[in-house]
């Protein structure tokens, strides 16, 4: 199986990459972090790129079912060759996440996530990204058996 980005997703990271410069959101998130304030600009510009897409109806592509179909990493600033396992998927550690939903509770490594071995920072990191990702799911109430 091929893991390398493809086109598209290419494209995604440029135009999200993009949006980051021209709206300097490095020091936006350092504010939003120190002020402990919601990111709502961030959001606005996810929703202005159309990345909100990701919940979808099994018609538009989606699961039906509010669950993770898939992860994807597109990069990875962890030490070379550790975070390439998780990457990579090495032993399936990426699939593990498929088939989750909001309503699994939160997933932590240890618990009911499994670590790649010597990239154990990297699979934490994937595991807040799954999490993040289902708390939005269902913070705008995409459940198991919900449509939007």
């Amino acid at each position: 199986m091929d893991f390398r980005p493809t086109e598209e997703q290419e494209l995604m990271v440029q135009a999200i990459e993009d949006a980051m410069n021209r709206e300097n959101l490095e020091t936006y998130f350092q504010d939003c972090d120190k002020n402990h304030e919601h990111p709502k600009k961030w959001w606005d510009i996810l929703d202005e790129l159309g990345l909100f897409s990701m919940f979808l109806p099994e018609e538009a592509g989606g699961d039906g079912e509010g669950a993770v179909t898939g992860v994807s990493i597109v990069d990875n600033a962890e030490t070379a060759g550790i975070g390439s396992k998780v990457m990579e998927n090495q032993n399936g550690v990426l699939d593990q996440f498929i088939g989750k939903s909001a309503a699994d509770g939160t997933l932590a490594v240890g618990t009911n996530v499994d670590a790649i071995t010597g990239a154990t920072v990297s699979s934490k990191g994937v595991t807040a990204g799954v999490n993040a990702a289902l708390a939005v799911a269902g913070a705008i109430g995409w459940e198991r058996g919900s449509y939007l």
